[in-house]
């Protein structure tokens, strides 16, 4: 029995371990300041939710102006999808049962950016896809792209080489500096996130997308109040 929970104690310790370190240390995208562009009013983000999985639908103008490196491979997007996640579930077009379980264990990322160059971008998106609206000043938004840029790895000096152009129309998979598990999935990622843009989020023990969006919703409900005490 001593055994026994010596192995668990071990077990607990490796996962603990592997929740702890996150991201590598490869070279993240360099970013350039928002000083340069004009922004009338606030940047209208929004939360992407496809069921399982969690994003971003980000203005293209914007996020390409701070991440100059991925114009070469939206030169038309007027929006982009922009999401995270394991590596072989991720670009597969139908991973399977065997895949998802591999996903479960700590393993390699990949970001996904897929631009839509209609200028009703939301008629694109698949009927199964929900978009939850979030105001974000210019200092969030630089932030968020700051955010995403660690996720990309990249070699200082070097152009940019995606991983590989998925089925995804007008998309692309960039090999990332994340890795990916149970306890750090998709959805702790879009949390996280949020977290680093200074919201009230707290994107430990965040794994499904329904919590994601239970964490917009408090973010609405809060911005919602304080402006009712500022009148």
């Amino acid at each position: 029995m001593h055994r026994n929970f010596r192995y668990l104690w071990l077990l607990l310790l490796a996962i603990t371990m592997s929740a702890c370190a996150r991201v590598s240390t490869k070279a993240p995208l360099i970013v350039s300041p928002l000083a340069g562009i004009r922004m009338q009013g606030p940047v209208h983000a929004y939360i992407l939710d496809a069921g399982w999985h969690t994003g971003w639908a980000l203005p293209s103008s914007t996020f390409l102006h701070v991440l100059p490196q991925l114009k070469p491979f939206f030169p038309k997007a007027r929006e982009l999808m922009v999401g995270w996640g394991n590596r072989r579930f991720y670009m597969a077009r139908n991973p399977g049962i065997i895949v998802g379980l591999e996903a479960l264990w700590p393993s390699r990322s990949v970001v996904l950016i897929q631009g839509i160059r209609r200028k009703s971008w939301k008629t694109a998106l698949s009927h199964h896809v929900h978009l939850y609206p979030i105001s974000l000043n210019k200092h969030q938004m630089l932030l968020l792209v700051q955010y995403i840029a660690h996720y990309i790895r990249a070699t200082h000096g070097q152009p940019l080489h995606p991983k590989a152009r998925p089925w995804y129309p007008h998309g692309w998979f960039f090999r990332s500096t994340g890795t990916y598990d149970a306890f750090h999935t998709c959805n702790t990622w879009t949390a996280a996130s949020l977290k680093f843009m200074g919201f009230p989020v707290h994107p430990s023990g965040i794994i499904f997308a329904g919590q994601v969006v239970s964490a917009w919703r408090h973010i609405v409900k809060a911005t919602i109040n304080s402006a009712g005490r500022e009148h």
